[in-house]
């Protein structure tokens, strides 16, 4: 697996929106009702966890949903700075 830096250091990359994309329509607010939500469908202990490790404790113990989206894209890079693509499913799709 390659990681680029480019994708280690912004959400705003064509790999990121591909991955919002088939994650929540891009849709910050969303809320699947499976333990999923947000953005990049943070499952609650995994959005405990990247939420803390980027710097935004105040938003554990929540959904990410509930979370700007600056604060889940942070979220979402704490999380690729540790474990790449493999966190997100849809890295297959996005041929990543």
């Amino acid at each position: 697996m390659s990681y680029s830096s480019t994708d280690a250091a912004s959400t705003t990359t064509p790999d990121w929106a591909c991955i919002r994309s088939h994650e929540s329509g891009g849709n910050y607010s969303e809320n699947s009702g499976n333990g999923y939500s947000g953005a990049y469908q943070f499952m609650p202990s995994t959005w405990n966890e990247a939420v803390t490790g980027a710097g935004y404790p105040q938003y554990a113990n929540g959904e990410a949903f509930m979370a700007p989206p600056a604060v889940q894209n942070a979220a979402a890079l704490w999380l690729y700075r540790r474990d790449g693509w493999s966190p997100w499913s849809t890295r297959y799709v996005c041929g990543l």
